[in-house]
């Protein structure tokens, strides 16, 4: 009866030690797995860093095109005159809108001793780009030979400007 405790027991250690075995070989190859992932992670991890410090190379040079794309429009417009004077009659001018885009509240301020008046009798208009509006200087003994007028505008982009023009 020894005998057959013995084997009991004998056969109970051998399942129990391939069930060890089991559970060893299974950490095993999760562990492999696992290492397996982090290396692949890893890989990603070093692409995706790769792409996005090229994409902010990309960034930046976008932006800095950009920034001398400003800086050139900005020269050109600076080049541009931006309001032309035309003579009508002896007294009557106009003044065109050559900004290149609409001005909202444009005012015209003389300055002394020369006296200017707005054929429309407004203070603030409208100016559509390549539209005149009118005014009246000149003509009279006392006027003198010419004027300078500031122009004050608001742009497309709803930023105030100014220019100065000259009649006569």
């Amino acid at each position: 009866m020894s005998n057959i405790i013995n084997a009991g027991i004998f056969v109970a250690t051998v399942i129990a030690a391939i069930i060890a075995w089991r559970g060893v070989r299974d950490a095993q190859r999760a562990r492999d797995d696992a290492s397996d992932h982090e290396t692949k992670a890893l890989g990603y991890a070093e692409e995706a860093s790769a792409a996005a410090t090229a994409i902010a190379g990309a960034q930046q040079r976008a932006a800095t095109a950009l920034e001398q794309a400003n800086l050139r429009e900005t020269a050109r417009d600076a080049a541009k005159v931006p309001w032309v004077v035309e003579r009508r009659s002896t007294e009557r001018w106009a003044v065109r809108n050559n900004t290149g885009s609409d001005a909202d509240f444009v005012s015209f301020e003389a300055h002394p001793p020369a006296h200017v008046e707005m054929e429309d009798g407004l203070e603030f208009r409208d100016v559509p780009n390549g539209q005149m509006v009118f005014l009246r200087f000149g003509g009279g003994f006392s006027d003198p030979s010419s004027a300078t007028l500031t122009v004050v505008w608001r742009d497309s982009l709803r930023e105030g400007r100014e220019a100065t023009v000259i009649l006569g």
